[in-house]
């Protein structure tokens, strides 16, 4: 089928965007360590359904969405080594 593609980009462009969005958020917003745990598996189930309602639809194949979340992994994780380091306030 000519309307594949690898990787996934609607798997990338909801795993970044929520990914990024979560790692500003927890990074402004001081958080304990088990809601930022939450976070993280929440972002990560919202990605994990995307990519299974897109092999559902047949819109793309298996390879097609693992390739796309390890993209996301991978920039998420530059993207978490690259942040600065929080300020933390003296509590």
């Amino acid at each position: 089928h000519s309307g594949y593609s690898f990787p996934s980009g609607h798997t990338m462009a909801v795993g970044v965007t929520a990914g990024t969005l979560m790692l500003i958020l927890l990074h402004h917003f001081p958080t304990p360590a088990r809601t930022r745990v939450l976070a993280g598996f929440a972002v990560a189930a919202l990605t994990v359904l995307v990519a299974l309602a897109l092999l559902y639809m047949g819109v793309h194949t298996l390879t097609d969405v693992l390739g796309g979340l390890a993209v996301t992994m991978a920039w998420l994780g530059v993207l978490r080594f690259y942040l600065p380091p929080a300020i933390r306030r003296p509590t």
